[in-house]
């Protein structure tokens, strides 16, 4: 199961709301806008795990919030971190925790979707 597996495996066993979001209706290089699907109780065991991202999802977030014409202090301030974090993100030096993820994804409507696939099929 890749890094990303384990996101959607937490939230197809743990179920998910959709928060509502207050930003328009724009798409920025295949990501819709939309409210980000979050567990409603995140097990035990992925409280603070940093996996790290795929830089696609980090560009495309990057564009985002330039189509936003947000900076990241803003961006920052509006998800409760410092903006030296968000520009470690930005810059691929530093993965962000699950919960900042969300936010950071919500904060820019932004709907990433998970699909199963099926594993590799491995010969006896």
């Amino acid at each position: 199961m890749g890094r990303f597996g384990l996101f959607a495996g937490l939230l197809k066993r743990r179920g998910a709301s959709r928060p509502k979001s207050g930003i328009g209706e724009d798409s920025v290089a295949g990501l819709s806008p939309g409210p980000t699907l979050l567990p409603t109780n995140p097990p035990q065991e992925c409280h603070g795990v940093a996996t790290v991202l795929p830089s696609e999802i980090v560009t495309r977030l990057c564009r985002r919030r330039h189509a936003l014409h947000l900076n990241q202090a803003e961006l920052a301030a509006r998800i409760g971190v410092s903006d030296s974090a968000l520009s470690r993100w930005e810059r691929h030096k530093a993965s962000p925790s699950l919960a900042d993820f969300c936010a950071w994804t919500e904060e820019l409507a932004v709907e990433i979707t998970l699909t199963d696939r099926e594993p590799p099929h491995v010969s006896p």
